[in-house]
């Protein structure tokens, strides 16, 4: 049959050329796309962060220059001098002038950012300005003035509106004056247009090729500039919360306009802002670029938690890709082109003899065998026409030695006879016994380690049964003959293997354990020819096997011995556990309290948490000795879970008072106490119904480094915590007492909090603890209070808070007005009238 011209050989040929020609160059091709793809993606993004990072550099170097200035400026004597002079002796004096000379020298410096030098005094108040409208004013809620107040450190602001100039974005820096004695008496503070970081962020657009420009966000993700699209300055990179916009448009961080204009929808920005101390590179699509996949660095500064991004069209820095391409398949079109011309040529040369040889074998197909191929060349080709032709002549000399073959044939039945002999032989000299049955299943053949086993050897013509009762074969352990439908003959006939070890023989001066297997062997048609079961003596393994097990019985019982100690070691683990916590020995490196050793010791940061009843004394002297001890244990059994659960462990019980430790986050002990109150209030309730009255605690807690080891003698020793940080926890919970609150934390707890807006918080005081000169800040943790008045606190925090900063600044009529407001808002709010007291008494 003729095939079709689309699959002859010389097509074959040619199209196999193409293939192995061009199949290596485009991988290569493919493979070098995309190394170069990925060096150029990596060298684009190394060259965006690097000036990602000297943008964000040179903004710090600009905030941190400032803030040296204004804080060298603000030692400057005569500024001090002023603001030491009684307010009424100020207007004509001759500190005065001197100080608006400096103030208006200082801000000549910089005539085109720098809007005004202030000065305020220790109020808030704005006495001098070089903008003069601002004189007068009371600024002392600003931030710029606050947190220098409480820091005594130099302060930069974030940008704010103007709220009398539209257009105009201030940033502030400033810091304290203080007197020759470092009292602080008021506050230097410089204004400066915002505009030049728009220009700083400006000038770094194509800095880093064609299409790169710079944007700067705020710790919100706002924008704060922008290289090329101005017109998204305020705007953040996703939607914020209603409230947090609410709360920076009053701080002037944002433009008073509705919500859809304050945003754009970028959260794959946003994902990448959030990891970016892990992954400071993202690729996406802005509109900056036209939505067009680009690179983007991020950098972040250091003096603000502002981030400096640079972006740049991955188009731009893949360009050299597509050059590239286009070479590559020109290339591949030239040596297609010539790859096709060579193989026609030599599908041409080399198909010619294959085409001879298929003719020749067409030839012989038709009878013809006297034809040869000729043989033109000594490659394969020649040595396939060459082996045709040995072929025919072989063909021809089998022809005429059929004879001979049958000859041959005979001697091979000879040597089959010779191998069976042989075959018997090897079955003799084997050391297992070997029993073979023909295709019927009669006994054929037994060697003699069979017939030593069976003790006879072949018995023909027995049936099956008969053979089980001759040979005396049993079931293990039994005197029931053994089934051989089960095992051996019948199921090898069937052509299934077969084998068991449940088999003894009973002979009669001893009983023989056997083990067999049995196989069938077939013909060459796949019938089966005879059957072989090869068995032997496991005696001796048999009583290994006994051996192994009784082993294996005192080796369990051995297990089970070391189970019950064990569980006794646990037990006595448990209740030592109940006096010396467990994690008190890890925290020390033990496993077991047998490890301890006196003075072992170990310095940590952990939370201290202590508690105590209020009036447990009164309370006491009404109960009998064993009321006392329920009434302790039902109220200490409802607190231990609270500070368990947290991942704290209760240090010691001193009478009513529990001592707690928290080795984690300061978190896990706020939220043990609050747990504590929010517990008691249900006991209280439990209290209540069975008549008795309800009680109140009182918790502190603090934060700090403390030893924690081990003290005593030499026959009594016992663990205990040692520091300044313990001593102020144990202050902070003798002060709720004092304000009639129950939970109070120092400002160390404050600032170790994870997200301390998770919590209801207010200030509460600034206290000298016993033995130190330094104030310690103390705030409130009202989250357990009744609903009704954790609601009041939380509406009144705020005016708490100003009444407080009043109240410090020796306001006292101003901070009595609304500390008065707190009271009349929630009766309740026993510190609130306190600080009302406290300021009536300095009417």
């Amino acid at each position: 049959m003729r095939l079709p011209k689309l699959y002859t050989l010389r097509k074959k040929l040619i199209v196999s050329f193409l293939i192995v020609a061009l199949i290596p160059l485009m991988l290569l091709a493919a493979i070098d796309k995309h190394a170069t793809e990925q060096i150029l993606t990596k060298n684009a993004e190394q060259s965006l962060f690097a000036i990602a990072s000297q943008t964000a550099v040179s903004i710090d170097t600009f905030i941190t220059v400032n803030l040296n200035d204004v804080r060298v400026a603000a030692l400057l004597p005569g500024l001090s001098k002023y603001l030491s002079l009684p307010p009424e002796s100020r207007a004509e004096s001759e500190e005065k002038k001197v100080v608006e000379e400096t103030l208006h020298s200082l801000s000549r410096r910089d005539t085109v950012n720098i809007f005004s030098y202030a000065l305020l005094d220790i109020k808030g108040k704005n006495v001098l300005d070089t903008y003069s409208e601002d004189i007068g004013k009371d600024e002392s809620n600003r931030d710029y003035f606050q947190q220098p107040l409480n820091t005594g450190l130099p302060y930069v602001s974030n940008l704010r509106l103007s709220a009398k100039k539209p257009g105009l974005v201030n940033i502030y820096f400033s810091n304290l004056v203080r007197n020759s004695q470092g009292v602080a008496v008021g506050l230097l503070r410089v204004s400066y247009n915002a505009t030049v970081l728009d220009q700083s962020i400006a000038r770094q657009t194509g800095l880093a090729g064609q299409k790169s420009f710079a944007i700067l966000l705020d710790e919100n993700y706002i924008r704060l500039a922008h290289g090329t699209e101005p017109e998204l300055i305020f705007k953040s990179v996703v939607p914020l919360p209603p409230d947090l916009v609410k709360k920076l448009q009053a701080e002037r961080r944002l433009p008073e306009l509705p919500l859809d204009e304050l945003s754009t929808n970028l959260p794959q920005l946003k994902q990448g802002l959030d990891s970016a101390v892990d992954r400071p590179f993202l690729r996406l699509r802005l509109t900056s670029t036209d939505n067009q996949l680009s690179a983007v660095a991020i950098a972040p500064l250091h003096n603000l938690p502002w981030y400096v991004l640079f972006v740049q069209p991955q188009s731009v820095f893949l360009a050299p890709i597509e050059a590239q391409t286009r070479t590559a398949l020109i290339l591949s079109l030239i040596i297609a082109s010539i790859v096709t011309l060579v193989g026609i040529i030599l599908a041409r040369i080399l198909a010619k003899p294959i085409i001879v040889l298929t003719q020749r074998i067409a030839q012989f197909k038709a009878g013809n065998l006297n034809i040869r191929v000729p043989i033109e060349s000594r490659d394969e080709l020649g040595n396939l026409a060459d082996t045709f032709n040995k072929m025919i002549e072989r063909i021809q000399s089998y022809t005429d030695s059929l004879e001979v073959k049958n000859a041959a044939l005979l001697q091979v039945e000879s040597q089959l006879r010779e191998s069976e002999s042989r075959l018997s032989q090897l079955l003799e000299a084997m050391p297992v016994g070997v029993f073979v049955t023909d295709a019927n299943g009669q006994p054929y053949y037994a060697n003699q380690v069979a017939q030593q086993l069976l003790g006879q050897g072949v018995l023909a013509g027995d049936t099956i049964e008969e053979l089980v009762q001759n040979y005396q074969i049993y079931i293990a352990g039994t005197k029931q003959n053994y089934n051989l439908e089960i095992f051996t003959i019948p199921k090898l006939l069937r052509g299934e293997y077969a084998n068991a070890d449940n088999i003894e023989i009973h002979r009669a001066d001893k009983v023989i354990p056997i083990e067999a297997w049995g196989t069938p062997i077939f013909d060459n048609q796949g019938n089966i020819s005879y059957t072989i079961i090869a068995f032997q003596d496991i005696s001796e393994r048999r009583k290994i096997e006994a051996e192994r097990e009784k082993f294996t019985e005192e080796l369990s019982q051995l297990n089970r011995n070391l189970k019950k100690a064990l569980d006794a070691e646990l037990e006595l683990t448990d209740a030592y556990g109940r006096f010396v916590p467990h994690q008190f020995l890890h925290l020390l490196g033990y496993e077991s309290i047998v490890d301890v050793k006196l003075g072992d010791n170990v310095q940590q940061k952990m939370s201290v948490l202590f508690a105590d009843i209020r009036d447990f004394t009164a309370l006491s002297e009404s109960m009998t000795p064993q009321d006392n001890f329920k009434f302790i244990n039902d109220y200490l059994i409802r607190m231990e879970p609270c500070i368990t659960a947290s991942n704290g462990f209760i240090d010691k019980y001193i009478g009513d008072g529990i001592m707690a430790l928290f080795s984690g986050s300061a978190d896990d002990a706020v939220k043990a106490g609050i747990a504590m109150l929010q517990s008691l209030a249900e006991y209280n309730l439990i209290r209540k119904e069975g008549g008795y009255a309800p009680i109140k605690i009182g918790i502190g807690i603090n934060t700090g480094s403390l030893m924690l080891g081990t003290v005593g003698g030499e026959n009594r020793m016992d663990g205990t915590v040692i520091s300044d940080a313990v001593n102020l926890a144990s202050r902070l919970e003798g002060l709720t007492k004092n304000y009639g609150i129950s939970l109070l934390i120092s400002h160390h707890t404050f600032s170790a909090l994870t997200i301390p807006s998770d919590y209801d918080i207010r200030l509460i005081d600034r206290v000298q603890v016993k033995g130190k000169s330094e104030l310690v800040t103390v705030y409130e943790v009202f989250n357990a209070d009744l609903p009704e008045v954790r609601e009041a606190k939380a509406i009144a925090k705020t005016a708490f808070e100003r009444a407080w900063i009043l109240y410090n600044q020796e306001r006292f009529t101003e901070a009595a007005q609304l500390f008065e407001d707190c009271v009349l808002r929630n009766p309740a709010d026993g510190v609130a009238a306190i600080y009302l007291d406290r300021c009536q008494q300095q009417f």
